[in-house]
């Protein structure tokens, strides 16, 4: 899903963890951000364990 820079600060407002791509037209890597304020310990065990790292 593509989303406005002010949709994406919305979503990370409300919470929501976000993927940002580097070049959707080259390997499309990303890097999961966050919020630090509103880091819950639900997501940091989810960037551990499914995006392998913080």
């Amino acid at each position: 899903m593509k989303a406005t820079i002010e949709e994406t600060i919305l979503h990370m407002k409300n919470g929501e963890l976000t993927v940002v791509l580097d070049d959707n037209n080259h390997e499309s890597e990303g890097d999961l951000i966050h919020l630090g304020t509103k880091m819950i310990p639900e997501n940091v065990n989810f960037m551990i364990t499914q995006a392998y790292g913080l």
